[in-house]
């Protein structure tokens, strides 16, 4: 049985989901969690990152959980940028987390919106309690959004067709520059990395000025050989989601670089800065342990010439 075009989609995978969904008593189990505190504590991790539009090697990049807030409202220098990934909706995650998420959200004056994919666990028909959430979300540069391999291992078309009624743009291997005064930031959104189709093409290598990576998985690396770019942003990790107090994983994450890079700011050396989100959902098993669900927020910083 193949739902989606992900790549691994075996029929045996279909049918522990089924029977995960009944064992979760479609969805009872997680909302029992979340009352009692088992998704963890929901928290905003903010960055900045200073870029120029040339040249490239002149990124400035830091983050602090402790960082005041840099702009108040949308400037000409100032994109602040809200990045969101692995909800997971469906029996494994309360929906209780998604309106908490942007609720919080609403405090941020964010310019422009990226999901990390992951929208659902195991039936895209979940993505319902979504959509009018990522709907009523309106930032005035848009919102795009990659697929993870949960999206592409159920119906995929429905997914597509529930983004574009959110008014979400999916970027599938293709690049996207922003309007006018961040029409130098290029956002490129490579497909999953194992479970789809990824590709970094000629969009990429033909991308002007900054240029941002919008990825579910830091294994996009492995097809991003000697490709720089200014800043990624990835999820799919949960930051292990059940780790011991010293967050190491009690499970191995799929990938290498998943597992490399697992949570956080990172610098890739010769290529750019990567941003590993936790996610805001829970994947098979609705609890988190040591591995709270997280909002990411980033001002990101431009002195050109033309914007000052």
């Amino acid at each position: 049985m193949r739902l989606g075009r992900g790549q691994y989609n075996h029929w045996w995978r279909h049918l522990g989901e089924q029977v995960l969904d009944i064992v979760l008593c479609k969805g009872y189990v997680a909302k029992l969690s979340y009352q009692l505190g088992g998704h963890g504590k929901l928290g905003v991790t903010h960055y900045t990152q200073s870029v120029h539009s040339s040249p490239r090697d002149d990124v400035d990049l830091h983050s602090s959980n402790q960082i005041d807030r840099i702009r108040n409202s949308t400037s000409t220098n100032c994109l602040r940028i809200a990045f969101l990934s692995d909800f997971h909706a469906g029996p494994t995650t309360c929906p209780k987390i998604f309106e908490e998420t942007f609720n919080i959200l609403k405090y941020y004056d964010i310019s422009l919106l990226l999901l990390g994919g992951d929208f659902i666990s195991f039936k895209a028909e979940y993505m319902n309690v979504l959509t009018p959430l990522l709907d009523r979300c309106r930032p005035p540069f848009g919102k795009f959004a990659v697929f993870g391999n949960h999206d592409l291992w159920s119906k995929h078309r429905d997914l597509e067709s529930e983004l574009r009624n959110a008014k979400v743009e999916l970027l599938i291997n293709r690049e996207i520059t922003l309007a006018p005064p961040f029409d130098s930031i290029s956002i490129y959104g490579i497909d999953d990395p194992w479970t789809g189709a990824p590709d970094f093409s000629h969009a990429f290598n033909a991308a002007k000025g900054i240029k941002l990576v919008l990825s579910h998985s830091p294994d996009f690396l492995h097809f991003a050989k000697n490709k720089q770019f200014d800043l990624a942003f990835c999820g799919h990790t949960h930051g292990g989601q059940v780790a011991n107090s010293s967050g190491r994983p009690w499970a191995q994450t799929h990938g290498n670089y998943s597992r490399l890079y697992l949570h956080g700011d990172f610098e890739i050396p010769k290529q750019g800065r990567l941003l590993v989100s936790r996610g805001i959902g829970c994947g098979n098993i609705p609890i988190r342990l040591n591995a709270n669900p997280e909002i990411i927020i980033c001002d990101l910083i431009l002195s050109s010439p033309m914007l000052e």
